[in-house]
């Protein structure tokens, strides 16, 4: 499993060689293994992810080296499965369980690498699920939710995955304190911008979800055609999105 950040090269070792240059000048490499997630994720096919996530675990018990390079994957497949399950009334435990799991794993991936902005993003998401379940927990990790998505967007402005979620943030912070919908519209089409220019490299997951909170920004707005508009194309993109098709949709009317 590829590393989730591109190799930094020092003098020295670009000194070793034309081919170590080459490697660490090479990009991060397509994962369709954790895109196949996405597409579970998006569609809700909660037995696949259920058995990749068996994968995931399987592998990293079998071959402890590869535990920590596969933090960041597992941290996502748990949290895409946690949002399957969301609104499931027999599934509360394992959701808190798995969202658990899911900081657990990006906990440690910034410990080793305190400005990974893609483990900021997935954490601050994270952090906002777990947040939503109770006052103070909105106190007290929601904070922590802004702050990293505040940092990782600091860090990484054309980072698509970065605007999602701090559009997704700000679309709930009073106006008076910079937030609402009309700001969080503006980070949300500066996020569906980047996901254009972006590659096959991995993590490029969210383009339905930018497309999601866009849409509901503009429907909070009163934009309510435009935010249909938003939501068809999403269906584009992916025709089985059941976010938008059965929820965000529906509610236009």
């Amino acid at each position: 499993m590829q590393s989730h950040s591109p190799p930094r090269c020092s003098p020295t070792v670009l000194a070793a060689g034309a081919l170590v240059a080459l490697l660490c000048a090479s990009p991060v490499i397509a994962n369709p293994l954790m895109e196949t997630v996405e597409h579970d994720g998006v569609t809700g096919k909660l037995e696949a992810l259920d058995e990749t996530k068996a994968r995931l675990d399987e592998r990293a018990r079998s071959n402890p080296e590869s535990a920590v390079s596969l933090r960041y994957d597992r941290a996502f497949v748990a949290w895409r499965i946690s949002r399957v399950i969301n609104d499931r009334r027999d599934e509360k435990k394992r959701h808190a369980a798995l969202l658990e799991e899911a900081a657990e794993y990006l906990e440690a991936v910034l410990e080793d690498d305190p400005d990974h902005v893609e483990s900021m993003v997935l954490l601050a998401a994270v952090l906002s699920d777990q947040a939503g379940r109770s006052m103070f927990k909105r106190m007290t990790l929601g904070r922590r939710a802004y702050n990293l998505s505040a940092r990782a967007l600091e860090l990484a402005p054309d980072n698509p995955r970065a605007a999602v979620q701090r559009g997704k943030i700000i679309l709930y912070v009073p106006a008076l304190m910079g937030g609402g919908p009309t700001n969080a519209i503006k980070l949300l089409e500066r996020a569906r911008t980047a996901f254009a220019k972006e590659d096959d490299s991995w993590p490029n997951w969210g383009q339905v979800d930018a497309h999601g909170w866009y849409g509901r920004a503009l429907a909070q707005d009163g934009r309510i055609e435009e935010a249909r508009a938003v939501y068809q194309e999403a269906l584009v993109i992916e025709p089985q999105a059941s976010w938008i098709r059965d929820e965000l949709l529906p509610a236009l009317d």
